[in-house]
């Protein structure tokens, strides 16, 4: 028991950790040298302070209490503790007062030090004392431990137990050394002791029936995820301070409970939560003796409160502290086993909580022998849970403190100071409002209601509200009766014309009977017809009802029937086949309509604003569409309001190019007609996407799309476009997309988001896109249009604080009346306004919420329905159809994410018989359009239930992504593997079938075009609507068309001139002191022996057949030229070098000094610039030197040699002619492509700029002289076979890195080490061929195509969030580097970097057969120098990295002049630790994490990811 008398100085035994102990070990394990449990801070004290004295009371403190020299071990993956020697550690001394600034190096001294790990592993001391002195009268001491040997209330006994000792040894007094002090080990026995105990089980009871019906995360246990956080600390002042303490005293409650209130009610009011858990810490000390014991004893405790919406905060309050004390009862069971318990009894594991409440509820030390003391904890930047809110009542005055602990991966700076704000406003409204109910806090101060409902909707504006779009357009043809109002093709109307057409047309309409709110069906495509038919029917007083002609029979009699509709109005597309309906029927295509007399048209009645004038159907929630009904008046804002906002006088053109039933196309026909615009008419029937062909016709100058569409354009310069505007709705605008058009629009477009459903007549918000200013992860949705109000209201309709998500209602002149026959649903979804007298307002099901700019952000659905390729899907009528299916039981259908490529259905169901994926999909495609038809389908014996009742989503599988199941029927002939291999790629899907639909398999338009676009750079090409129209993929390749074969003339050899490549005129900039020694070579053992002849033929038919071998230099143009030389055997002959008489080291030194002489003799005017010399090694056997001046050769060109030198020397050996495989595009073609590039993108030029602008000069070691060859060295490491095959394999699967990624992110670490001060701007050596230009192949083409550029790589954060940015970073860069070069040497756009030595790296990949076959294997032996002594090195660092023999080696060469050979040692060892550790980081991760260049097409950010997968 407690007060042993045994001496913690003798003890050497070994101990296990406590439970609190072990907790933190676990979690240690997981995030391994990382200051996460770093605790601690500055105690300050103003006065006079002898240093030596505070320093022997410190030494006196440590000798006191073992907890201190606690050490940790491990054996056989279990942890245990020992205790050290007795003598303290040396006490470090800080003086800060010769300091410019003393203060601002003490608190940068104080961060530095809380951000420093301890180390578990290796039994290393946990604790640290440092004095310091910052003034005269202004000293200290810093202490910093680890958590696992000391707790909060350890540093109360710390501080005070120092501040008496000093006072005792200044009075000259004695000090107690170790009386009464009790030991750890102590503590470490009575657990032990404990968790055999009957209180152990009463303990473990009293939680487990707690949480017997606790519903386990399975998401929130021991995970690896960043634990980066920052603190914000917010000060309650005294006055306010003693109105909380009065408030809890009269509750009978602590400080601590009313703090739990306050976050309680903070979580209740925001997210409607009434059953809370949340983490308390607690002291877990129950005795006197435990009390005095400095050790880790804290335990975190669960709290789960139910919240009584009708309890007035007082009781509340009283109903915690009630369960606090009930669980303080039981504190010391520990909260790993409770974990264990739940785990064991729900499966899953995981944590309770993410939020953790921490009340200091010790008093610290406030002065040292009349000096005051300043205790400060500092805060280490890492963390466990997601957010922790600390109070402290250590300030003097009676204040109190409360500092918010976050992570930076769960929450955000904004985030956490609204919730701060809001915290207060509760505090506030309980103080004064004590006896109101918790449900009726308010949460915005009355200065914010005012602002959100008043101030934002302070949008009343003139318009001709008593005049419809047909008034407005009938003045518009008044004004410019001959203007052009419609083109379609080559044909043309003019205002007056439309006017006529459009009028005789109703004048047949009313002799077929319509009238006022007669509702008139239109099956047709968008087309100038349907623009005649749309104004005659509102010419009429009718409403229109536009229907996709592609809709399912179903679907469309449906609506027909639902609406009444007195006529159908369809084309010669649709004519025929809308016969099955019943309806009287009218073609729009036939003549004989558009003869009545003009005199009929004038005499047409006028529509009212209060009438209908069209009807649209979404999708609804009871299985069948609903039909909103849009009035005039509604009309007529928006179209008003449109034009003010996207037009700039008369001669805009809208293209229409959309299906009628969507609603978009509103925008795009009415905008137009009323302001003396254009309407351009693109048809869908001529196999190209209509956007397409609007953007490259460049006459359109407004266009209304959805994102989708959008991000279509985002691959193509369009900065000489005539389009102008872009008004964006349909779906969430992500701000990258935004930017990245911005960008292909050379700044000159104006992106418009606008929100507005149906109901509310196409737009009710917008905002113009800033790329300046918006920088979250979507587009604002900006601010209420002219005379629409907009409110974010809670569940109790009462608006929500700025920052909280809420339901978005519309209200004002464009809401709907209502849905066609559904009166119930009407009054559902249509209300009275409760904030302005006689007015109504639509619930939208949208979550909202407003920004700190005062604009709304959307914040996805509330409800049931979820958005499709663009289109408002309501799953329960996708459950409808289901359920209509004989033997269906249940059914629920969600929205899943697809890896890159978008939202898609899967449904899961109960049956009592068995279908096929194709058979279910089939069925559902006769009654719903393809968006609303699931792509996956999984049967199931139940569907999931949570302790609520309702479908628990995280415990439905994850769907096979291959839909269609089936006999596969495997591609046969070239076109359908071409297209399969293609879909495959672009679906994510393998293998697909002939008999797959391409629907079903998650395909759609948007994927249909970049398939398209795909097979046409494979070699083939398909109409974007032979794919539409012909889904089942056997179907669809009958529409492929295979493109002849490659031009030959791509094989011509270059002659004459050549064009200067960027990486020759920077060689060539470079005016080295010998030119013509820069070389690569490569040191081959021969297998089999080869004469001088036969390798002569080899190098001649080598250099024959490789055009780039035979470039020269001309002297005094110094321009590059091919010669002929492979037509005379002169300059063939193989040099020779027998050195089989020396011994082992004399051989090698002599192969060394002959290959750097036989390097240094090339000539680049005269002589070949590829030569072999041979060399007899004796036992070592024959060896070939093969060198090349760079100039002619890059790592590429030297595979392509090696393998065709290997097919050369067996078809010598066997007497046969020489036949290498053809080569691709010469040299020369390449050198004339970057030519053409003369211009930049003004966004590349501007990565450039930025990358090029932080790039700094690297330090160096010395100066001995010039960094030239001649002083270089090259330090090499290797890796194992095991690491090597792990980085360029399962490594790369954690992430979805490549190798050189994984090498990019441990080089950023290694300078960053080597170099803290300079920004990491390193350059990258590329191969330069895959963004050799579109038509471009230059796989077997040798010559030097290096790229050069300069990436800035990415420091800090996590190990996973380092591999992250490496790979963003190298992804990011613009065509592979190969723009950077001709902006560099071809325009000289960046002369101050090119005056830079960089730091440079190149990983040339691995070398396999190529390097070693029957022929010839790889020697590593030495050849001497590639580069003349004299030659200037061009960089500072270089790393050449390589795969030989299944090593990497990695060899980075330096000046010793320059550098010492140390330095380099250490750079080199701590990038192979840095590289190891992150290949051990990688291998074991379990799970797979993303990046947005893993989804290209869904124009993703990292933010956005990182909430995905939260």
């Amino acid at each position: 028991m407690y007060g042993s008398k045994e001496s913690p100085l003798s003890r050497e035994s070994v101990y296990p950790l406590t439970h609190p102990q072990r907790r933190i070990w676990v979690i240690e394990q997981i995030f391994p040298g990382m200051p996460l449990h770093n605790i601690g801070g500055p105690v300050r004290m103003k006065g006079s302070i002898d240093l030596d004295v505070l320093e022997a009371s410190i030494l006196a403190f440590i000798r006191r209490h073992d907890a201190l020299r606690i050490r940790i071990g491990e054996a056989d993956g279990q942890p245990y503790q020992t205790f050290g020697d007795a003598e303290p550690l040396m006490i470090g001394r800080r003086d800060f007062s010769g300091s410019p600034d003393p203060e601002g190096a003490f608190r940068r001294w104080v961060d530095e030090q809380a951000g420093k790990p301890f180390r578990l592993s290796d039994e290393s001391p946990l604790y640290e004392f440092t004095l310091y002195r910052i003034g005269e009268d202004d000293s200290g001491y810093l202490f910093r431990c680890h958590h696992i040997i000391a707790d909060g209330w350890s540093n109360a006994i710390l501080t005070k137990q120092i501040a008496d000792d000093y006072a005792l040894l200044a009075a000259g007094g004695p000090i107690p050394e170790g009386e009464g002090a009790s030991s750890y080990v102590d503590y470490i026995r009575q657990e032990q002791h404990y968790l055999n105990s009957p209180r152990m089980a009463r303990n473990k009871r009293f939680w487990n029936e707690k949480f017997a019906l606790h519903s386990a995360p399975g998401n929130t246990g021991y995970r690896y995820a960043p634990t980066d956080g920052r603190r914000m600390t917010v000060d309650f002042q005294p006055d306010l301070a003693l109105l909380m303490k009065t408030f809890a005293a009269q509750a009978n409650a602590s400080l601590n409970a009313y703090f739990v209130m306050l976050y309680a009610l903070y979580l209740y009011r925001t997210t409607g939560q009434t059953a809370i858990t949340i983490g308390t810490p607690v002291a877990n000390r129950s005795g006197k003796q435990e009390k005095s014991i400095f050790g880790m004893f804290t335990s975190t405790m669960p709290l789960r409160l139910q919240i009584d919406e009708t309890a007035k905060p007082s009781e509340l309050l009283a109903d915690i502290q009630r369960e606090l004390t009930a669980c303080y009862y039981h504190q010391r069971y520990p909260y790993d086993l409770l974990l264990r318990d739940l785990d064991d009894a729900h499966g899953g594991g995981g944590q309770l909580f993410d939020t953790c409440i921490n009340y200091y509820n010790t008093k610290l030390a406030s002065s040292i022998n009349h000096a005051s003391i300043e205790n400060v904890e500092f805060y280490s930047g890492h963390q466990w849970y997601a957010l922790q809110l600390v109070i402290k009542e250590w300030s003097e005055d009676g204040g109190l403190t409360l500092d918010a602990d976050y992570k930076l991966s769960e929450h955000d700076e904004d985030g956490i100071r609204r919730m701060l704000a809001l915290i207060r406003t509760i505090n506030e409204h309980i103080l004064t409002g004590a006896k109101t109910a918790v449900s009726q806090l308010e949460l915005l101060t009355e200065e914010e209601r005012n602002r959100q409902l008043i101030a934002f909707n302070d949008t009343a504006v003139d318009y001709p509200r008593d005049r419809t779009v047909c008034d407005l357009f009938a003045e518009e043809a008044e004004r410019g009766p001959h203007r052009i109002a419609l083109q379609d093709g080559e044909a043309a109307m003019t205002y007056r014309e439309l006017d006529d057409r459009s009028g005789r047309l109703a004048g047949v309409l009313i002799g077929k009977g319509v009238r006022r709110e007669s509702i008139v069906g239109l099956l047709v495509r968008h087309s100038a017809e349907a623009v005649v038919a749309i104004l005659a029917v509102m010419k009429t007083g009718g409403a229109y009802l536009p229907i996709d002609p592609d809709y399912p029979f179903d679907r469309i009699g449906y609506m027909l029937g639902d609406s009444g509709a007195a006529l159908l109005l369809t084309d010669d597309g649709t004519h025929a086949a809308a016969a099955r309906y019943g309806t009287q029927r009218i073609n729009l295509q036939d003549p004989g309509l558009y003869e009545d007399s003009r005199e009929a048209a004038l005499a047409l009645p006028s529509a009212k604003p209060d009438q209908l004038a069209y009807v649209i159907y979404t999708s609804g929630s009871t299985g069948r569409p609903k039909g909103a009904m849009i009035e005039h008046r509604g009309l007529t804002n928006y179209i008003w309001w449109a034009k003010q906002m996207y037009t700039r006088g008369r001669g805009e053109v809208f293209p229409l190019y959309t299906s009628l039933a969507f609603d978009l196309t509103v925008t795009s026909i009415f905008t137009p007609l009323v302001s003396g615009g254009t309407i351009r008419v693109y048809r869908s029937d001529d196999g190209e996407f209509s956007l397409f062909r609007i953007l490259r016709d460049n006459e359109a100058t407004v266009v209304k799309l959805t994102p989708a569409h959008l991000s279509l354009l985002k691959d193509t310069d369009y900065r000489d476009s005539s389009v102008k505007t872009f008004i964006v709705g349909g779906e969430d605008l992500k701000t990258s997309l935004a930017q990245a058009i911005t960008n292909r629009f050379g700044g000159e477009i104006d992106i418009y988001n606008e929100y507005g459903p149906t109901e509310t007549v196409v737009g009710c918000m917008i905002h113009k896109f800033d790329p300046d200013e918006d920088g979250r992860a979507s587009v604002p949705i900006g601010v209420p249009g002219h005379n629409v109000q907009l409110y974010v209201l809670d569940e109790r309709m009462r608006p929500v604080p700025p920052g909280m998500l809420g339901e978005l209602f519309v209200s004002g002149d464009g809401v709907a009346r209502g849905y066609l026959n559904r009166e119930e649903l009407t009054r559902e979804r249509f209300a009275d306004n409760p904030f302005k007298s006689g007015a109504r307002m639509y619930r939208t099901g949208d979550l909202a919420r407003f920004l700190p700019s005062g604009k709304l952000e959307y914040g996805g659905r509330i409800d049931h329905q979820v958005k499709i390729r663009g289109h408002r899907v309501e799953l329960p009528e996708v459950e409808a159809c289901l359920m209509n299916m004989n033997g269906m039981r249940e059914c629920v259908v969600i929205d899943l994410e697809q890896e890159g490529q978008g939202r898609y259905l899967c449904a899961y169901y109960v049956a009592d018989r068995t279908w096929t994926d194709r058979e279910l999909a089939s069925q559902m495609s006769n009654t719903l359009p393809d968006y609303m038809v699931p792509t996956s389908y999984v049967r199931l014996d139940h569907i999931p239930l949570n302790v609520n009742g309702k479908v628990d989503r995280p415990r439905l599988p994850e769907p096979e992504r291959r839909s269609v199941k089936g006999d596969y029927n495997a591609p046969d002939t070239r076109a359908e593997k071409l297209l399969a291999h293609t879909l495959e790629s672009v679906l994510g899907f393998s293998p697909i079938g002939m008999g797959d639909n391409f629907y079903h398999l998650g395909g759609d338009s948007i994927k249909a075009i970049q398939t398209a676009s795909r097979l046409s750079q494979a070699g083939g090409s398909i109409k974007v609507k032979d794919m539409l129209a012909n889904p089942i993929i056997g179907d669809m390749a009958r529409a492929v068309q295979i493109r002849a074969e490659r031009d030959a003339r791509r094989n011509e050899p270059g002659t004459g001139e050549l064009a200067p490549t960027p990486i020759l005129a920077w060689f060539m900039n470079r005016e080295l002191a010998q030119p013509h020694h820069d070389h690569q070579s490569v040191l081959l053992r021969l297998k089999q022996p080869l004469s001088n002849r036969e390798i002569g033929l080899i190098m001649r038919a080598l250099i024959g057949h490789h055009d780039a071998l035979r470039l020269n230099l001309r002297r005094g143009t110094r321009t590059w030229h091919y010669t002929d030389r492979a037509e005379s055997d002169s300059g063939f002959a193989v040099k020779g070098y027998d050195l089989s008489s020396l011994s082992g080291q004399e051989r090698q030194d002599k192969l060394a000094e002959l290959g750097e002489r036989f390097k240094s003799e090339f000539d680049l005017y005269e002589g070949l610039l590829f030569k072999a010399c041979l060399f007899d090694l004796g036992e070592d056997g024959p060896h070939l030197l093969l060198a090349a001046h760079h100039a002619v050769v890059d790592g590429v060109s030297w595979r392509i040699l090696l393998e065709d030198f290997a097919l050369a020397a067996e078809a010598v050996r066997q007497g046969k002619e020489i036949l290498f495989p053809p080569t691709t595009d010469s040299y020369q073609r390449h050198a004339l492509r970057l030519m053409e590039q003369t211009e930049a993108d003004e966004a590349e030029l501007a990565y450039w700029r930025k990358a090029t602008d932080l790039a700094t000069a690297w330090p160096e070691d010395r100066d001995f002289g010039e960094d030239v060859w001649g002083s270089s060295h090259t330090e090499t490491i290797r890796l194992s076979e095991t690491d090597t095959n792990a980085l360029v394999g399962g490594a790369n699967l954690a992430y979805g890195t490549q190798p050189i990624e994984l090498m990019a992110a441990a080089l950023a670490e290694a300078l960053g080490a080597a170099f803290p001060a300079t920004e990491p701007v390193v350059e990258l050596e590329g191969h330069g061929r895959l963004d050799a230009g579109e038509d471009a192949d230059v796989g077997r083409t040798v010559g030097w195509f290096t790229t050069l550029y300069p990436v800035l790589l990415p420091r800090g954060g996590d190990i996973a969030a380092r591999i992250k940015a490496a790979k963003e970073t190298l992804r990011r860069v613009p065509r592979g580097g190969i723009g950077f070069g001709v902006l560099a040497e071809h325009r000289n756009a960046f002369p101050a970097y090119r005056g830079l030595k960089p730091v440079r790296f190149n990983y040339l990949g691995e070398f396999g057969r190529e390097l070693d076959n029957e022929w010839f294997a790889y020697s590593d032996l030495p050849t001497g120098a590639e580069s003349g002594p004299a030659n200037a090195l061009s960089f500072r660092l270089e790393w050449n990295a390589m795969i030989i023999g299944g090593r990497l080696q990695v060899g980075i060469t330096y000046s010793r002049n320059l550098y010492a050979d140390e330095t380099i040692e250490r750079l080199a060892a701590h990038y192979a630790d840095a590289l190891r550790t992150i290949l051990r980081h990688c291998a074991d991760k379990e799970e797979s994490e993303f990046t947005p260049s893993d989804f290209e097409t869904a124009a993703l950010s990292q933010a956005d990811l990182d909430h995905l997968f939260r």
